[in-house]
């Protein structure tokens, strides 16, 4: 997979799928502004698997987020993870992602799916 792309531009790269780096760059910016701002709600939609298991792309702003939260405790977030990562991104007897920072939530919940019930 091409570290560029034709135009030569930096890409990030996930099994099939191929980021502009700049796109980080702005969602980054973007985030910690609101993170900075203590703005009332942040919504991250998604993280995947470029942040949970390479700990890239959004991964390090969305760390500042939530501790952002400590000094903002009225600010709310809502990260999307997909369904598929979700038992990579939370411990359910802790609900805490699975990072080396340690992302603490005050609650996870998960939509419902066919078969299983809203898990908190």
């Amino acid at each position: 997979v091409p570290a560029s792309s034709p135009t030569g531009d930096p890409v990030v790269s996930v099994g099939n799928f191929v980021f502009f780096k700049s796109a980080f760059d702005r969602a980054e910016a973007e985030i910690r502004g609101a993170a900075q701002a203590g703005v009332d709600l942040v919504v991250v939609d998604e993280v995947g698997p470029l942040e949970l298991k390479r700990q890239e792309g959004l991964y390090h702003v969305v760390g500042e987020l939530l501790e952002a939260r400590s000094q903002f405790p009225k600010m709310s977030v809502v990260i999307v993870v997909r369904s598929q990562l979700r038992d990579k991104s939370v411990r359910p007897t802790t609900s805490r992602l699975t990072t080396s920072r340690s992302w603490s939530t005050r609650g996870v919940f998960f939509p419902r799916s066919p078969g299983d019930g809203a898990q908190r």
